[in-house]
């Protein structure tokens, strides 16, 4: 599992993402891999994601930027370290945050 977290990080920087990015998407895959250690990973779903990231918006209160780059995060983790690629663009938050004026 370590190596293949290393692997993730190598080819990100491969790929040219920028050093905060990496260090972004690899805390989150962290956080997304201690969570679903009781499972294979051969075996996680697009619905545990789903469930894991609203799990993260309803109880820790996450931000709606980390609800963004978790996705992309753990989809792109499974895409180049286990082969697989998901469609998580249902977990993308689809309305705009209005903010009231400073």
């Amino acid at each position: 599992m370590k190596a293949k977290f290393t692997q993730f990080r190598d080819l990100l920087k491969v790929q040219r993402y920028a050093r905060r990015t990496i260090k972004s998407y690899s805390n989150y895959v962290a956080k997304s891999l201690l969570a679903f250690s009781a499972y294979k990973l051969e075996t996680v779903t697009e619905i545990n994601i789903a469930n894991y990231i609203h799990h993260l918006v309803e109880k820790e209160g996450i931000s709606a930027s980390c609800q963004r780059q978790m996705p992309g995060a753990i989809g792109k983790y499974f895409e180049l370290c286990e082969g697989r690629k998901l469609d998580l663009k249902q977990l993308y938050p689809k309305r705009k945050e209005n903010r009231l004026p400073k």
